[in-house]
């Protein structure tokens, strides 16, 4: 028995996953700048054996895309308007152009081009998972009850027993992440944004990246609905783990 590995030829625009190129259909739906580069295109190369699609547009009006290393990035395009056979002739004698109209052109480059990102089907799957999983959690956390601002006061930081010297701080629960400002030194403020697929809004639970403070990562639970009402936050710093608990007073 033989198996057959067969890969995508289907790339997608980053930002914009109706815009494609399919290499096993030689189609094109790409938007760059105010041009839509839609149609069928034959690959093409140079005399120096540089590849190019030239994509056969409407009113004679035909794109040149000049490839990079790998078929989902291209160094530049060119727009120009005349006859298809004259535009395929004018590329394999190395873009010369003299029997048709360049209307634009970014060539030539020696970069890729970087306005003009096209990710693979899988990549463009994975993307539409976290998509969902975003919308999902955003959803969720609407519906909680717990977005808002807390009053808290410390419990405990580090191992170091603060209940009686009544540190307050504020928690900070929005639907773009989590902020904590106290007046204890090493936690004075974190602010985090969601790791959406590590935090659970049913059990309270949220996982953020550190985008200020000391730190890593950090974890926060926080029982805003039991009779305790009490919560932990935990900042990963390198491999150890700082842990403060708190209690919602308001």
């Amino acid at each position: 028995m033989s198996f057959i590995i067969t890969y995508s030829q289907k790339f997608y625009d980053a930002s914009n996953s109706e815009y494609f190129i399919d290499y096993s259909k030689n189609s094109v739906k790409l938007k760059f700048k105010n041009f839509l580069i839609q149609g069928k295109f034959q690959e093409v190369k140079d005399k120096l054996y540089e590849n190019y699609l030239v994509v056969e547009g409407n009113e004679n009006r035909h794109y040149v895309l000049q490839c990079y290393l790998s078929k989902s990035a291209f160094y530049g395009i060119d727009v120009v308007e005349g006859n298809l056979d004259d535009v395929i002739n004018e590329v394999k004698k190395g873009r010369e152009y003299k029997n048709v109209k360049v209307l634009f052109t970014n060539l030539p480059s020696y970069s890729k081009m970087k306005d003009l990102k096209l990710i693979s089907e899988a990549e463009r799957d994975r993307e539409l998972i976290k998509i969902k999983e975003k919308e999902k959690f955003t959803k969720e956390l609407s519906e909680s009850g717990l977005e808002g601002v807390y009053k808290i006061k410390i419990l405990k930081h580090g191992g170091i027993d603060y209940k009686i010297l009544n540190e307050t701080g504020q928690l900070f629960i929005t639907s773009a992440g989590i902020t904590l400002k106290t007046d204890i030194p090493s936690i004075s403020l974190l602010r985090g944004s969601y790791i959406v697929n590590r935090s659970e809004v049913s059990k309270s639970q949220f996982s953020c990246n550190l985008n200020k403070g000391f730190g890593d990562a950090f974890t926060l639970v926080i029982n805003k609905f039991s009779e305790s009402q009490v919560g932990a936050i935990s900042v990963l710093i390198g491999s150890r783990v700082k842990t403060t608990t708190f209690k919602i007073i308001k």
